[in-house]
Order: C-alpha cells, then sequence, then structure tokens
C-alpha cells in the first residue's frame, strides 16, 4: 500500500519526540510503502535520519520560499489567472464566517490553478490584495492598512504558495500534525479520492495560539491568521477518515473541535524496552534532577529553573542537568535561560549538556525526572523516564498525566512554587522516589511498548483500506 506521509517541522530533517514517533513507525509497518513530504521553513535542511528502505522518496516543501528555476506567470485576463482569484475570494470567507465549505473550496480551486500558474506570483495579482483588504476590513470593521495588508498578503503567499501542488496519486494519506502539513494530504484525498488519516501529538491549533500570542504584529493580521489555522483545523477534523490521538485528553479536544466522534481513536506511543534498561534505584552521588528535550520556549524551562532555585534552599548540593539540542531559530531563547541561571546564580548547580546518547544515560544520571512543557501531547520523555525507573515531575498539560498516572507528581504549569514542592519531595523522601520508580517502570511495560503501538498503527491502516470511505471510493 502507498502511503503519503506528510510532516511538520519534523521528522526527517528535525530530531525531537515527534520525529522518534515517525522513525518509529515507517520502519515498524515494514509492509507498507511511505511518500515521505515534510514542510519545513526557509532555509535548507538534511535528513537527519536515515531513512529505512520502504521510504520510496523525500519531497521537502519550503515555506516562505519562490519556486526554483523558469515559472508560468499567468497573464492579465488569462482563465488561469481569474482562476486562482476566485480561490483566493472563496478561501478568504474564513475571515468572514465560520463555514469551512468555502475554505475547502479555496485550497482546491488554488491547487488547481497553481498547476498552470506561479502562485508566488498569483498572490500580487491586484483581485487578491483587494480580496485580503475586504478580509482585514470584515475582521476589525476598520479599513486596514496598506502595510497591514501588504503583511498579510505576505503572509498568506509565504505560507500557502509552496503548499499548493497536488501530491501524485497514492493508496492513503496519513499526515503527522493539524496544520499546513494536512494541505497537501487533504489536497491528496480530495483529489485521488483515499482516504485520509490524522495524528496529532499536541494540539497543533493551541500551539499556534500561544505562538501568536508572543508574535508583535499589528492586531487585524494577528487575527486573520488565527482565524486562518482555526478553520484549517476545524476542516482537517471534519474532512479525515481517522481522527488519532496519543491521548483521550487531546481527544476529547479534537472532538470539542469539530472531529466526529465515531472516528476518533487513540493510540499511546511505545518505546522498545531494551533501548532503556532499568537504571536501578541507587542514589546519585548528589541529588539530581534530569531534564531530556529539546531547548523550546514551549518547554518553559525558565520556570524549571526558577523551581530549581527553590529546590537549592532545602537541598544545597541538588544539581539539574539539562539534555538536548538546541533547534535553529532557539539559540535566543537558550542565552535568556543562561541569564537567568546567572542572575540566579546557578551557574555551579545547572548544566546544559546538549544531546546525550544513548539516550538513557541521561535518565540513568538522575533521581527525578522533570518535565515543565506549558503544552505536550503524550511525550515521549515521560515514557522513557518511566522504562528506566525513573519517578516523573510534571506539568499537567496533554497527555502527560495519562502517561506518568500515580506514578509520579503532576503539577500546574507555569507554577515554580508547585514544581519546586514535587521535586524536593521526590529528591528528600528515597523510600517514596523508589516506590514510585518501580510502579513507573512497571506501568512503562505494561501500556507503553513499541509492540502495541504498531498493532495498533497496523489495525488503523487496515480499517482505512477496508472500511466504507475505500468502498465507495472504488
Amino acid at each position: 500500500m502507498r502511503i503519503l506521509f506528510t510532516t511538520e517541522g519534523t521528522y526527517p530533517s528535525i530530531v525531537g519526540g515527534v520525529s522518534t514517533w515517525c522513525d518509529q513507525l515507517v520502519r515498524g509497518m515494514a509492509g507498507q510503502t511511505f511518500h515521505l513530504l515534510e514542510v519545513v521553513g526557509p532555509n535548507p535542511t538534511a535528513p537527519a535520519y536515515a531513512l529505512p528502505n520502504n521510504v520510496v522518496d523525500l519531497a521537502t516543501v519550503q515555506l516562505w520560499t519562490p519556486p526554483r528555476g523558469p515559472v508560468r506567470t499567468a497573464r492579465r485576463g488569462s482563465e488561469a489567472g481569474l482562476r486562482f482569484d476566485a480561490g483566493a475570494e472563496a478561501l478568504l470567507r474564513f475571515a468572514h464566517d465560520d463555514a469551512t465549505a468555502g475554505f475547502a473550496d479555496g485550497l482546491r480551486t488554488l491547487a488547481q490553478a497553481s498547476g498552470r500558474t506561479d502562485p508566488w506570483r498569483a498572490f500580487d495579482r491586484p483581485a487578491v490584495w483587494s480580496q485580503v483588504r475586504n478580509a482585514l476590513r470584515s475582521l476589525t470593521n476598520e479599513a486596514p492598512t496598506v502595510a497591514e495588508t501588504a503583511l498579510a498578503v505576505n503572509w498568506l503567499r509565504g505560507t500557502l504558495a509552496p503548499l499548493l501542488r497536488v501530491p501524485a496519486a497514492v493508496d492513503q494519506a496519513h499526515t503527522t500534525s493539524n496544520g499546513l502539513s494536512a494541505i497537501p494530504a487533504w489536497l491528496a484525498s480530495q483529489e485521488h479520492g483515499v482516504p485520509l488519516m490524522l495524528t496529532e501529538h499536541g494540539l497543533y491549533l493551541r500551539e499556534r495560539y500561544l505562538s501568536l500570542s508572543a508574535e508583535r504584529v499589528p492586531p487585524a493580521v494577528k487575527l486573520l491568521r488565527v482565524r486562518f489555522y482555526r478553520t484549517l483545523a476545524r476542516l482537517i477534523y471534519t474532512d479525515a477518515d481517522l481522527v488519532v490521538s496519543v491521548s483521550e485528553f487531546n481527544r476529547a479536544w479534537q472532538i470539542r473541535l469539530g472531529a466526529p466522534v465515531e472516528r476518533t481513536r487513540v493510540v499511546y506511543n511505545g518505546v522498545a524496552p531494551e533501548a532503556f534498561p532499568d537504571g536501578g534505584d541507587a542514589p546519585q552521588a548528589e541529588p539530581t534532577i534530569a531534564w531530556v528535550g529539546r531547548i523550546d520556549p514551549l518547554k518553559d524551562l525558565g520556570t524549571l529553573i526558577e523551581s530549581f532555585g527553590r529546590v537549592r534552599s532545602s537541598s544545597p548540593l541538588a544539581r539539574l542537568r539539562l539534555f538536548g539540542p538546541v533547534p535553529s531559530g532557539n539559540e535566543r531563547y537558550r542565552r535568556e535561560l543562561e541569564a537567568t541561571v546567572r542572575s540566579l546564580g546557578l551557574q555551579e548547580s545547572v548544566a546544559f549538556e546538549g544531546p546525550v546518547a544513548p539516550i538513557h544515560r541521561a535518565y540513568h544520571a538522575a533521581d527525578v525526572v522533570a518535565l515543565s512543557s506549558v503544552s505536550e501531547g503524550f511525550p515521549y520523555v515521560a515514557i522513557e523516564a518511566m522504562m528506566c525507573r525513573r519517578p516523573v515531575v510534571a506539568t499537567d498539560v496533554g497527555g502527560v498525566g495519562e502517561a506518568v498516572g500515580a506514578t509520579g507528581r503532576m503539577v500546574e504549569a507555569r507554577n515554580p512554587g508547585q514544581l519546586s514542592d514535587a521535586l524536593s519531595e521526590l529528591l528528600e523522601d528515597v523510600p517514596l522516589r523508589r516506590t514510585l520508580g518501580a510502579g513507573a517502570r512497571e506501568r512503562a511495560l505494561d501500556l507503553f511498548t513499541l509492540d502495541r503501538m504498531y498493532a495498533g498503527y497496523r489495525d488503523l491502516y487496515a480499517e482505512l483500506a477496508n472500511g466504507p470511505y475505500a468502498q465507495a471510493a472504488s
């Protein structure tokens, strides 16, 4: 079976939890053929993973990047140009009402028109600028400035133009995010009449809201982008034949945002037990907290560092070890964290360790593993730590609580007092820590193995291949 597998800012170019899941999945589905399409930013990328043999091709879509080589430009009044204008008008109805029908019609029409003209240049057509102005005016009840209109057109061009190509025919489409990478998967499903599966690890829409709240753009443009992502998310939730989540928590939100209950499924992430051996329960030479992940604002390491400063008041020998890479673009955030460490006088007790291999060494080097994220799906860090017999102290976001259960401690996000209290409790109470660690490993072995995850996705691909949608398409 040929599967179009789309990703956004993850596999195979970026290392991280979602990328780990993608690599595991395609390797575990050896009987399927994957056509991989990754959506990335404008900077050149290279695969960070060696692709397995059942990935037969890789297409990289660079956002904010005009096409290379000769382009076809629609002449004034040409059929292709007029169709592009009509597609933009239909798409931008999302600014005037809350329906997805116009958005869907617009995406299809724009993709069809882009086969005959360069969409990058087509966004400069006067009709498109006029439609964007009308959309901004509809959102704010005020006439937008030329600068606001230009910003909005530029954002639509950079975001959409590279995606307006219908992928080659496949048997199924599977998007690993309900965001921009869902667009080519949805187009393939619509144009080729094949089933579409969505797997979400976090809640893409919530993460876009968090990201946009910190951006300095005019309110009208920000509102346009918010409405765009909300409409896109609702379209994919309603049109996907299967909407899969890694936790019941996220499934409930997917249903609330429009996913039909009967099409939703939950498949927990899994790890190979042999890759995360039992780390035992002997205390470290110094009380040690480990954090594992990518250095990213969503991980809220500032709160973790502040909490650790409080931990040191009761455990003056405690150490905080931060393991993980700094993704391109997050260098400033890393510098801010280092400044926080200095301002709290923690230079001798907080260490940025960078990536470590094999990763289980990071967990074995700790007494307790901390997760301070403001948004998560079903994090690998939690189940990897549990498999290594390490209790987890984590913020109660996404499916983290489902993973940890009663084998760790859950606290509010962005609450340094709660986080420091929970960390201090487990650092100081060795018998409790041992009991929780033993329970964590037992829970991980019972619920969160790779074999269980593979079985779940084999069933889902078979359900799509043999279900009502496939029969209707044939």
